[in-house]
C-alpha cells in the first residue's frame, strides 16, 4: 500500500544532482516525516535516475530510469510513473530544483488532493459554485504554492501536487509536441505550460500563502528584496481573511521578516515549508548565512 503522500524527483541531466536529492532526503528526516510515531507510512521519496543506488541516503527508493531523455521528457516521464507507482487516490508530490523542506512540512504535505472531476476531502472547503464546475467540467485538483518573488510564473514550479491518478491525465496533456516545441525545458518553463496550455484543466486548491520560497545564494541584494516582496505580496493574506490558512508558522513569529539576517534567534520564516535554492551548488557552502541557518547540513 502506498504512503499517505509520495514525492518523486529526478536525478540527472537537467534534473537534481546525487547531493540535492541527499540534502532533500535529510531535511525529510530531519522533520520526522517517514512514519507515525505508531508505525504508519507518512511519507515516501522516489527518486528516478540512472545513478547507482549505493549515491543514495535511505530511505529513499530508487527507480532506474531506462528510458532518460532531454527537456520535459524526463518530468513527463516522472509525471506518468507516478501515476503507474503510486495508489490512484493517494497524493504524490513532484520536486523540483534546488529544493528542501523545512518547518511544519507534515501537516501541509499529508492534507489530500482529491481525484480529478471529485471533491472529496479537500484541503479547504470548496464553494459550492467550484464543487459544480470541478464535476462538471472533470477539473483535475492540484496544489501549489504562489509564486510571490517573481512575475515568470502564477505559482511555484518547484512543487506540484496532486492525486497519482491526476499525474497520468497531466502527463497526456503536456506530452505534445508543441509543448516540448515552444516552452524551454526547465522547471519554470513547465510550470508556464501547465498554466497556459492547461488553465481549463486545473483547478487549484487553496493553499497557504508563503508556504514555498526560495534563497538566492551569494546576492543579499537579491534576498533583502524578497523581504520587500513578502511584505507587500504574502503578508497581507496573515490576516486580512482572503486565506483561509493565514498565519500557519507555528513556533515562529508572524511579523518576522521572510529572512532575518541580524535577529538573534530568527532565520527562514516558518511560514515557509518548501524552500529552493537559486545558485550553484558548488557554492553552497561559500554562503556562510545559508550554511549556517538556512541548510543545517
Amino acid at each position: 500500500m502506498s504512503a499517505v503522500t509520495t514525492y518523486f524527483v529526478y536525478c540527472g541531466d537537467g534534473g537534481m544532482s546525487v547531493n540535492d536529492v541527499n540534502i532533500l532526503t535529510d531535511s525529510m528526516s530531519r522533520q520526522r516525516m517517514w512514519e507515525s510515531h505508531d508505525g504508519i507510512n507518512l511519507h515516501d521519496l522516489y527518486v528516478m535516475t540512472n545513478y547507482d543506488e549505493d549515491l543514495f541516503y535511505k530511505p529513499a527508493k530508487i527507480i532506474n530510469f531506462k528510458d532518460e531523455g532531454e527537456g520535459f521528457w524526463n518530468i513527463l516521464n516522472l509525471y506518468r510513473t507516478a501515476g503507474e507507482t503510486v495508489d490512484a487516490e493517494h497524493k504524490v508530490v513532484v520536486i523540483q530544483g534546488h529544493t528542501r523542506v523545512k518547518d511544519v512540512v507534515s501537516i501541509l504535505s499529508l492534507e489530500n488532493i482529491p481525484e480529478k472531476g471529485c471533491t472529496n476531502s479537500p484541503p479547504k472547503p470548496i464553494s459550492d459554485e467550484d464543487r459544480v464546475r470541478i464535476a462538471t467540467d472533470n477539473l483535475i485538483p492540484t496544489q501549489q504554492f504562489i509564486n510571490w518573488w517573481d512575475d515568470t510564473t502564477d505559482y511555484s514550479p518547484y512543487y506540484l501536487a496532486a492525486a497519482a491518478s491526476s499525474y497520468r491525465e497531466l502527463y497526456k496533456l503536456l506530452n505534445t509536441d508543441s509543448v516540448k516545441e515552444d516552452y524551454d525545458p526547465t522547471p519554470i518553463g513547465l510550470q508556464q505550460a501547465i498554466e497556459v496550455e492547461l488553465g481549463e484543466n486545473i483547478y487549484w486548491v487553496e493553499s497557504p500563502k508563503g508556504a514555498s520560497g526560495i534563497y538566492y545564494l551569494n546576492d543579499r541584494e537579491s534576498n533583502e528584496e524578497l523581504n520587500e516582496s513578502w511584505e507587500t505580496v504574502v503578508r497581507p493574506y496573515f490576516n486580512n481573511g482572503d486565506c483561509a490558512y493565514g498565519w500557519r508558522g507555528i513556533g515562529g513569529d508572524s511579523d518576522s521578516k521572510y529572512l532575518e539576517f541580524t535577529h538573534e534567534y530568527r532565520d527562514l520564516n516558518r511560514q515557509t515549508s518548501f524552500f529552493t535554492v537559486i545558485g550553484d551548488e558548488s557554492e553552497y557552502l561559500q554562503d556562510d548565512y545559508y550554511r549556517l541557518w538556512i541548510s543545517r547540513e
